[in-house]
């Protein structure tokens, strides 16, 4: 803390991801503009490695996911195990946090350090509404590997 009594941005780091754990909306919004947007305290992580976009993708806090991603906050970064906020998504079964991490470019393809992809623990999981978001994505995906995938489905 400053002498003038200002949080520094080293201060806020924890902040943000705090925020998003239990605060409200307009909380993470001050904790961002308090941040200045640093990419080391939007993309903070916990003793498991996960990110304040794990937590706000795997609580359903679509709001909060939406705020921390036009920030810039990494929306890709995996936790000690691999799991990306995409994993957090599916696995607690918040099909708008999936679709706004695939709008927004998070892999569904990348897999955690089991060798299993979010898609794949979607339908392992049964999570049809989950799943079908990650296909529809996939359809609309133009690259070669996607549409071979999408192949082998139908």
């Amino acid at each position: 803390m400053h002498r003038s009594g200002a949080r520094t941005p080293e201060a806020n780091t924890g902040q943000l991801y705090l925020s998003v754990r239990s605060g409200s909306s307009r909380d993470v919004a001050k904790s961002l503009e308090n941040a200045s947007q640093a990419s080391h305290i939007l993309n903070y992580f916990d003793t498991d490695g996960r990110t304040a976009v794990s937590i706000a993708a795997g609580s359903g806090y679509a709001e909060k996911l939406q705020m921390l991603m036009e920030a810039k906050a990494d929306i890709d970064k995996p936790d000690k195990k691999g799991k990306t906020p995409l994993f957090y998504a599916v696995e607690n079964d918040h099909p708008a946090s999936v679709n706004l991490l695939l709008e927004r470019g998070a892999d569904p393809r990348k897999e955690n350090n089991f060798g299993e992809s979010p898609w794949a623990l979607a339908k392992r999981m049964e999570s049809q509404t989950c799943a079908q978001v990650i296909e529809n994505h996939l359809a609309h995906d133009t690259c070669s590997f996607c549409r071979h995938l999408i192949s082998l489905i139908f």
